[in-house]
């Protein structure tokens, strides 16, 4: 069985009480932990590998290059990190879901390159919920790569050609897709054996990776996504996950 996104249903569509919240969310996990048939992912085992700090630190116990991180809500510590890297830059993405609702209206947030303005804003915002900050770094090639048991398929797109479209430094490549080629990408083997070992050592037959190639042509493991989609790749690199993923509930 395949499992994507679960809650509840037939509800009013509004914000739930934390007892409503709690109860939905203790009746759905009862269901599947009793339902007979095997998901894709296992329900717990993807709640914990979707944990940002979790993935970092196991990828790293795989070998794989990590780069430096903080996650924290202190307005202090962050813009500490932030000055330490100078011209450089940094990025900060949510640790959970990227939705947020502000008004009324569901909005993504995605990974973003801090502005000057968004620094000011840090000692009044940054309080409320703890972020995570990365360094932005350069790079030749943005990498999906979509691990389905012991296959892996790679996509690429050339941070080039994200230049080109005025698009480098955007943070966030799945904004941008649409506007830049994505190609099949012949993964370094070893690197490969490295994302097989993570998705299995987190407990997951399926997972969405995004790495980057820096110029000297070192490996950066960025994220792990339980969830992740793998339509986009298939359709623009030409990759055949569909099947793969096919097979694993067959």
């Amino acid at each position: 069985m395949w499992f994507g996104l679960a809650g509840p249903t037939g509800v009013p569509a509004r914000r739930l009480p934390p007892f409503e919240t709690g109860e939905w969310a203790d009746a759905l996990a009862g269901w599947w932990r009793s339902c007979p048939a095997p998901f894709v992912n296992d329900p717990d085992a993807g709640s914990r590998a979707g944990n940002k700090i979790t993935s970092l630190e196991h990828a790293a116990e795989e070998g794989l290059t990590v780069p430096d991180t903080l996650v924290t809500n202190d307005p202090d510590q962050a813009l500490a990190f932030c000055h330490a890297y100078g011209s450089a830059g940094v990025i900060a993405k949510s640790l959970n879901s990227h939705y947020v609702e502000l008004d009324g209206r569901r909005h993504s947030l995605f990974t973003r390159v801090l502005s000057a303005a968004d620094l000011a804003l840090l000692p009044a915002t940054l309080a409320a919920a703890p972020c995570v900050f990365q360094p932005l770094l350069d790079s030749r090639l943005e990498l999906r790569v979509t691990v389905v048991d012991e296959q892996v398929f790679a996509a690429s797109t050339a941070t080039a050609d994200l230049a080109a479209a005025g698009l480098a430094g955007s943070g966030d490549v799945r904004r941008v897709r649409r506007a830049v080629p994505m190609t099949a990408h012949c993964l370094d083997d070893d690197v490969a054996h490295r994302c097989v070992r993570l998705v299995a050592g987190l407990g997951l037959r399926y997972a969405a990776l995004d790495l980057i190639v820096t110029p000297d042509g070192d490996h950066v493991f960025l994220d792990l996504n339980p969830r992740g989609g793998w339509w986009f790749a298939e359709q623009r690199a030409g990759l055949p996950i569909s099947d793969a993923v096919a097979g694993l509930l067959s």
